[in-house]
């Protein structure tokens, strides 16, 4: 056995030397490192403070549309601090970085760089600094110290790396931006403050202010027209006004008007015409300050000068006026304290002359004489000589204390007093006797006791003769004198509305009107034609001879007519408004005949009234019945222009005419002679 294993070894021994590899030869010579296309380098402090970042640029990568500086406050580059980009095109150098400011002292920062909006994240590529001492932030000039609101100031010194925060003068912040490592601009917005100011900067951890003071210009007024007209352009010189056509507003009256131009030395705007007053004190906001006129004087609105005034004046005629200068809004010609209304108006624009014609009302011929008052804005004038007034009538009472009911032909005469069946606010029945006191001018009341639903009253001698328009008990007579009511026999007829009444010779003829059914639309049926007259003496009515008018289809009739008697004859006029029929109706009481008389415009409730041979009819305009012709005429200058008629007073009273207008309060009086003329 030993000796077969020693063979086997020797076998062994034998093989394996031919089985040796060649021996390798190992190049000892130390690898050449790669180099990269772009390397960060590592932050220098520089002694004045700040910090310099760098990057290397070994090769330019084929596509570069940004590259910069990144710095993040954590190693795990999730929060950008802030970011320097470097301007292409790139080139093989290198570039630094430096940083002033916006960094917070001795706190520790990462920086690396990115390339394409993509960050290096290489780790080798990432490095740290501490942030230790900030660069001093100052301003070594300024463009100007003293602007405009709206110009742009620019600030100058080394503002490279510094953060920008906040910038202003005063304490104010205003707007600004960083336009080189230069220059700042800072724009002067109509929040800057006036009078002297500092300016100051901020950046993230510092401020810092400018030696000198900055002030805005101030502006001056130096001078102004002192009489202008309303849509006149006025120039305003002076000094220091903004050039910008909204740095400037102009006030008047503390009202904003338009700057038409403007220029560092003269304003123009146009007097508008809605100012309300004509004394006009400016004042003037510029460069953010408030300037008023040199020793607060005002301008003034030319005053009007009198060119033309008539010297008198008739009833119903256009009032001339001239005047030069004269405003063209805000204006009143005002008669005894009575205003005039505008007809129509020329302006010479050449001579500034303006011819005015006014429509006066009644109010203002109540005198003879009239003092005439110009008013325009606030400001008044009295013009002289005062202007005679040739009205024919006189003011007979200056207040009627009365409201007149709802009737035709509501006054009459006993025994020369006039009395006047009126409304009143203390009688029962809602009606008075009003009687006229033609030597003091006034009125006193006479209570009627009894209602009265559609009342017409009348005279005949010396009594009143009332018919209260009731189904019973509808007729009395009053004995004005004594103030005592007597009550009469009925009338007779159907109860009727708005009928006329009139006393001839002894009767009292009651005619015309409606009949109450309330069936029918307002209370009317159809209109009634009977006629009936009262014997005074043997206190007895009967039914007389009807009025002659055949109703029409679908007509009520006339209603609210009017009546007057001239000698024998009774005389019914209007009713007809509605009707369009205008024939005017005569009853003869001594032939017991109606004839027809000549036409009269339609109307209703107004009063009329016989005097001598004549007929009057207030309508307007006044007309008067000439029974020698059958004619009715105008009379002019008898009622006022555009004055109502309807629910007037109508009396005479020895030789004057009584009248009163619907919504004139006032009784006017004038000559009988007038009215024949």
């Amino acid at each position: 056995m030993n000796k077969i294993f020693l063979l086997l070894c020797f076998v062994l021994l034998s093989i394996l030397p031919g089985c040796k590899k060649d021996k390798q030869v190992i190049d000892e010579t130390p690898p050449v490192p790669s180099v990269r296309a772009i390397e960060i380098l590592e932050p220098t402090y520089p002694t004045e403070g700040g910090i310099n970042l760098g990057l290397k640029v070994n090769s330019v990568p084929e596509e570069v549309y940004n590259f910069g500086i990144m710095i993040f406050k954590d190693s795990t580059l999730r929060e950008i601090i802030t970011s320097k980009n470097i301007e292409s095109p790139l080139q093989v150098k290198s570039y630094h970085i430096n940083i002033k400011s916006g960094l917070k002292l001795d706190s520790v920062y990462y920086y690396s760089y990115y390339l394409n909006n993509k960050v290096n994240t290489n780790k080798d590529d990432i490095l740290k600094f501490t942030f230790g001492k900030e660069l001093k932030l100052k301003i070594d000039s300024i463009s100007s110290n003293s602007r405009f609101v709206g110009d742009t100031l620019r600030l100058y010194g080394d503002f490279e790396g510094f953060q920008l925060k906040e910038a202003g003068i005063g304490n104010v912040k205003l707007q600004a931006y960083k336009y080189s490592d230069k220059v700042i601009y800072m724009l002067l917005s109509d929040k800057t403050p006036i009078g002297e100011q500092s300016i100051y900067l901020h950046s993230t951890y510092q401020k810092t202010i400018f030696k000198d003071k900055f002030s805005l210009h101030t502006a001056s007024i130096t001078d102004f027209p002192k009489e202008v007209q309303i849509l006149e352009e006025v120039s305003i010189k002076g000094s220091n006004f903004s050039a910008y056509p909204k740095g400037n507003k102009l006030f008047i009256n503390d009202e904003e008007v338009s700057i038409t131009s403007s220029t560092p030395n003269l304003l123009k705007f146009t007097i508008p015409n809605t100012i309300k007053s004509a004394t006009l004190h400016l004042k003037l906001q510029s460069n953010n300050q408030t300037i008023v006129t040199k020793d607060l004087v005002p301008m003034r609105i030319k005053k009007p000068t009198l060119v033309k005034l008539p010297s008198e004046i008739s009833i119903n005629d256009l009032f001339s006026l001239s005047l030069k200068d004269l405003p063209k809004t805000a204006l009143k010609l005002v008669f005894d304290g009575h205003e005039a209304s505008l007809f129509s108006r020329s302006d010479d624009e050449r001579d500034h002359i303006s011819d005015l014609y006014w429509e006066i009302g009644i109010a203002n011929y109540l005198n003879k004489t009239a003092q005439l008052e110009l008013q325009y804005l606030d400001e008044k004038i009295k013009f002289s000589p005062m202007v005679k007034i040739n009205a024919p009538w006189f003011v007979a009472s200056n207040e009627i204390p009365f409201d007149v009911a709802d009737l035709t032909n509501p006054a009459v005469v006993v025994n020369n007093t006039a009395y006047i069946l009126a409304g009143s606010n203390t009688s029962k029945s809602g009606l008075s006797f009003w009687k006229f006191n033609k030597i003091s001018s006034n009125f006193s009341e006479m209570q009627v006791p009894f209602t009265c639903e559609y009342p017409v009253v009348t005279a005949s001698k010396d009594k009143i003769y009332l018919y209260t328009g009731g189904n019973t008990d509808n007729f009395y007579e009053l004995d004005p004198v004594n103030n005592t009511y007597k009550h009469l026999e009925d009338y007779s007829g159907k109860t009727r509305l708005n009928g006329t009444m009139n006393a001839v010779n002894g009767k009292i003829y009651m005619v015309t009107g409606h009949n109450y059914a309330p069936d029918y639309p307002y209370g009317r049926s159809e209109g009634d034609g009977t006629m009936y007259a009262y014997d005074v003496a043997n206190n007895k009515w009967n039914r007389s001879v009807d009025f002659p008018e055949i109703e029409a289809a679908n007509v009520y009739g006339r209603m609210r007519t009017s009546s007057f008697v001239i000698k024998n004859k009774l005389f019914v006029v209007g009713g007809s408004l509605h009707t369009g029929q205008t024939q005017t109706y005569a009853f003869d009481t001594s032939t017991n005949q109606w004839t027809t008389t000549a036409d009269v415009p339609p109307m209703t409730n107004r009063s009329s009234i016989g005097i001598g041979d004549n007929g009057y009819l207030l309508y307007p305009p006044f007309y008067r019945y000439k029974s020698a012709t059958n004619k009715w005429e105008e009379i002019p200058h008898i009622l006022p222009r555009g004055y109502d008629t309807s629910h007037s007073i109508a009396f005479v009273l020895d030789d004057q005419f009584y009248y009163r207008l619907n919504s004139f309060n006032k009784l006017l009086r004038i000559s009988v002679n007038e009215l024949t003329k």
